[in-house]
C-alpha cells in the first residue's frame, strides 16, 4: 500500500512540474527596429553632382594639409635592387637572420684550436681575436661573408663563403687549418 501512495505522489509531482514548465515558455524578443535613416544633403549632393563634392572636400583640406616636396638627397633609392647576401663591406646585417659573434670577424682572424672529427656530430673549437672561444658545428654561420661550415675533418674546417666576382655571386671554399702557435726555442 505504501508503494502505491509513493507512486501516486511521484506522478502528481511530475505532472505539476510539467505544467509549470509549459507555462513558463520563453518569450521571443524581437530586436528593436533600426533607427530611421536621416537623409543627408551631402549624400544627395554626391549622387547628383560628384565633381562639386570632390572640389568641396579638397577646399576643406587646404588649410590642414601642407604642400609636400620630396628631396631624395641622402636617402636610398627605394627601387634599387637589394643585395641580401651581405658580401664583404656590408653594414653587419644579414639577410639570413641575426648576426652571430663569429660573423663579426673575417675568416683570417679566427684560429681553429681543436677539432673532434670522427664522431656523428663533429665539432671544432675556434678562438676569435679577442680570445673568446666558440664551438663550431656543421652548417654554422661564420665570417663576414656569411660562410657556412660544410665539413669538419682531421686538422681543418671547410667553410663555403659567398663572394662577388665580376658582379656575379659565387661560392668559394675556404679552409681553416688547425692553429699551432709557434714553438719557443730554448731558455
Amino acid at each position: 500500500m505504501k508503494f502505491f501512495i509513493r507512486l501516486f505522489l511521484l506522478i502528481v509531482i511530475l505532472l505539476r512540474a510539467g505544467s509549470v514548465m509549459s507555462q513558463a515558455a520563453p518569450q521571443i524578443v524581437s530586436p528593436p527596429p533600426p533607427p530611421p535613416v536621416n537623409q543627408d544633403s551631402s549624400l544627395t549632393n554626391v549622387l547628383e553632382n560628384p565633381e562639386t563634392m570632390a572640389v568641396d572636400k579638397v577646399d576643406l583640406l587646404k588649410g590642414i594639409i601642407e604642400d609636400f616636396d620630396y628631396d631624395p638627397e641622402g636617402k636610398r633609392d627605394p627601387f634599387s635592387v637589394y643585395n641580401p647576401i651581405g658580401i664583404a663591406g656590408s653594414t653587419g646585417t644579414s639577410a639570413f637572420g641575426p648576426v652571430f659573434p663569429l660573423q663579426r670577424f673575417d675568416l683570417d682572424q679566427l684560429h681553429v684550436t681543436g677539432i673532434i672529427w670522427n664522431v656523428k656530430s663533429p665539432r671544432a673549437l675556434v678562438v676569435d681575436p679577442q680570445s673568446k672561444s666558440y664551438t663550431l658545428r656543421m652548417n654554422d654561420m661564420v665570417g663576414r661573408n656569411n660562410g657556412r661550415v660544410v665539413a669538419i675533418r682531421e686538422g681543418e674546417v671547410v667553410v663555403m663563403e659567398a663572394v662577388e666576382i665580376d658582379g656575379q655571386l659565387a661560392y668559394q671554399p675556404r679552409i681553416l687549418k688547425i692553429y699551432r702557435p709557434p714553438e719557443k726555442k730554448g731558455p
